[in-house]
């Protein structure tokens, strides 16, 4: 699992995932039921991405993120919490966003 791409996983779940190396991977693990629904996967950074999808007649935006930690600079969190706020500020307030991560 390097790089951007998607797979297939047991019993029909489908992964999203971006990122290089060991350490700094996020995905989003999707439903079967759901797959088809997906309209667009966004891989921001290797610590950060994002799927959209419809369902119930509602766009539905879920974010997956892997917050820089202690250890890192300043400087990568900054990038970090920038990107995170410039996505956030595209989503349009009437389209429910979900933030997931660590």
């Amino acid at each position: 699992m390097e790089g951007e791409n998607a797979r297939k996983l047991g019993e029909g779940y489908q992964v999203y995932y971006t990122g290089e190396d060991t350490r700094n991977r996020v995905g989003i693990i999707f439903h079967p039921d759901l797959q088809e629904n997906v309209t667009e996967v966004q891989r921001i950074s290797d610590r950060l991405m994002s799927l959209k999808f419809v369902k119930d007649k509602r766009v539905w935006h879920i974010i997956s993120a892997y917050a820089p930690q202690q250890g890192c600079s300043e400087e990568e969190k900054e990038e970090f919490r920038g990107k995170l706020e410039e996505y956030i500020k595209r989503v349009p307030r009437s389209e429910p966003l979900e933030l997931f991560g660590t």
